[in-house]
This record gives C-alpha cells, sequence and structure tokens, in this order.
C-alpha cells in the first residue's frame, strides 16, 4: 500500500532537518578550529623557538579545519537534493487533490 502524500512529504522534512543541524554542526566546528588554528598560528609567530608541538597543535586545527568544510559538500548536495524532491511532491500533491 502506498504512503499517504502528508506522510512523505513529513519523511522528507525530516530527512531535511537533520542534514540541515550536521550542516550547521559542521559549521560551527569549522569556525572553531579556524579560531583555534589562527590562535596557535599567531602564537607560533609570536614565539622566537619554534616549539614542535605548537607546530603539530597547527597541523591538526588547519586538517580539522579542512575535514569540516570538505566535508559540506556533500550534505550540502543532500540537501539541494532533499529540497527538490520536496517541491516535485507539493507540486504533486497539489495536481492530484
Amino acid at each position: 500500500m502506498a504512503k499517504p502524500y502528508f506522510e512523505i512529504y513529513n519523511d522528507c522534512q525530516n530527512k531535511l532537518s537533520r542534514f540541515t543541524v550536521v550542516k550547521n554542526i559542521l559549521i560551527k566546528a569549522g569556525l572553531l578550529f579556524t579560531a583555534i588554528s589562527l590562535i596557535v598560528f599567531g602564537i607560533n609567530l609570536i614565539n622566537e623557538s619554534q616549539d614542535q608541538a605548537l607546530l603539530m597543535a597547527s597541523a591538526v586545527s588547519f586538517i580539522l579545519t579542512a575535514t569540516c568544510f570538505l566535508a559540506l559538500v556533500p550534505v550540502n548536495n543532500k540537501i539541494k537534493d532533499l529540497r527538490s524532491q520536496r517541491k516535485y511532491r507539493v507540486r504533486n500533491i497539489l495536481v492530484h487533490s
């Protein structure tokens, strides 16, 4: 038995809201790691002796920043797909009702 249109629409809305939450978390984590990277990089510039721990912390935070922002690409694509499906289904609901 086919699902009613409102259930399909609600499922799509739920998926969309979950991916939007994930997107917001990734953006905030990326901004946090960017701030940490800049602080550690600034400390490295001020510090005359190159400390290996600071260099490693800087490298790790740059990698985490890049990872967070690169992870946004598939999440944004999925959100676009879900939005296009939702629009299509809303048009179907209006046409068939």
